[in-house]
């Protein structure tokens, strides 16, 4: 956050307290563009979360979207000026990008609203797929015959090399501390989202020679590097907003080259920051995410009390070992998945989930994703259109 914002705002820092009550956050969806129908700024968005009775506003922040170059040919202090732009960028990336998340952040501010900053996405001069095919690491990006529409992003590969305090991602997440620090702990910092289910590559090489065969896995040891690099950063800096991660998709099944369970994943992110001596961080939440639980109108044990099962007597960040807390930041009912049969159904099973949630110990926040239904995630409050749904009503009266 620039310095004028702050002293503007003049946002206290105030503590993650318990409020007694579990938090409300409407998940906005990424903008690529300023002007995006999920921007804050426009569509009277900020007002229309606000009108929802909302705590929270989680927005996003892409990594290959704000750097642009990599630090040594434009250095960190350059990233708000002309030196970070490119040809046909225009509002959707470099300079102007930043500008449109700091705006939004300002303004949800000054409203009120708390806010989850998601980093999501990485260069690819960062991961090392700036040069080769369009197609390269195919096995780790989709099944034998995929085509090339239907692989992984390359933004989504993991910047292996890169992962310490002192690499590119823990100079971006140390940027990212220090621009938004003036915030406080209104402000939280979500420092990744689906590793199990987004990021590549999720296994080692295949064991059988067959490439698409399974392999040694390996995305909970880069998960908890990358919790690990956030809590470092974040102490370097003197701890001045909140940490949150991993937000794991709530998927099951077995394990492969392309997915990975939240069961495995919890657990073994969670034997890998032991390895790490991961320390006690209470300002760092763990968070998940809760299409399944909400969508097939799970009753107890629901997956988000899975995850807290798994979390209880290990996991040192917010609430401590013995009385784990957990953030929903992203979940929803999406029209034609599984019983979501229509906008009627959608706000009962949101309802019934939200009520659920409520209920449970150690649940302190529930999020509905996204405010318009997109074609990726038909699990929004409004229509395409900007029309109410009865989801609309339902999560208001949360």
């Amino acid at each position: 956050m620039t310095a004028g914002l702050a002293g503007t705002l003049r946002i206290p820092a105030t503590a993650l307290a318990a409020t007694g009550r579990v938090s409300k956050c409407v998940a906005m969806a990424p903008i690529n563009h300023g002007g995006d129908v999920e921007d804050l700024r426009v569509n009277g968005n900020l007002e229309k979360v606000l009108a929802l009775g909302a705590d929270w506003v989680r927005l996003w922040i892409r990594w290959d979207k704000a750097q642009l170059y990599p630090p040594e040919f434009v250095p960190f202090a350059e990233l708000e000026g002309p030196l970070n732009d490119a040809p046909g960028c225009g509002a959707g990336c470099g300079f102007r990008y930043l500008q449109a998340i700091d705006d939004q952040i300002a303004r949800a501010r000054a409203a009120g609203l708390r806010v989850i900053l998601t980093a999501w996405q990485f260069p690819r001069w960062a991961n090392g797929t700036a040069a080769g095919p369009p197609d390269r690491a195919r096995p780790d990006r989709g099944g034998r015959g995929e085509r090339l529409s239907g692989l992984k992003p390359l933004e989504q590969g993991i910047p292996v090399e890169q992962l310490d305090a002192d690499g590119h991602y823990g100079r971006w997440l140390g940027f990212l501390i220090d621009r938004y620090r003036g915030y406080g702990r209104d402000l939280v910092l979500e420092v990744m989202n689906e590793p199990n289910h987004q990021m590549w590559p999720q296994q080692g090489p295949a064991r059988n020679g067959d490439p698409y065969g399974p392999g040694e896995p390996l995305i909970a040891e880069y998960v908890a590097d990358m919790m690990v690099t956030a809590q470092v950063v974040s102490a370097r800096h003197g701890h001045p907003i909140g940490l949150a991660g991993p937000a794991l998709a709530d998927r099951t099944g077995p394990d492969g080259r392309l997915l990975t369970s939240f069961r495995s994943t919890v657990a073994a992110v969670l034997a890998a920051l032991e390895r790490r001596g991961f320390p006690d961080s209470p300002g760092f939440v763990w968070t998940h995410h809760n299409y399944s639980d909400i969508e097939r109108d799970l009753s107890s044990p629901t997956r988000a009390e899975e995850a807290l099962g798994l979390l209880r007597g290990r996991w040192p960040g917010r609430g401590g070992r013995g009385d784990p807390r957990l953030w929903l930041t992203e979940g929803g009912a999406r029209l034609g998945s599984r019983g979501v049969t229509d906008p009627g159904r959608q706000a009962r099973l949101l309802t019934a989930s939200g009520n659920r949630s409520a209920a449970t110990t150690g649940i302190e926040l529930f999020s509905n994703y996204p405010m318009y239904a997109n074609p990726y995630a038909d699990s929004g409050l409004l229509d395409a259109a900007g029309a109410p749904r009865p989801a609309w009503s339902a999560f208001r009266r949360l």
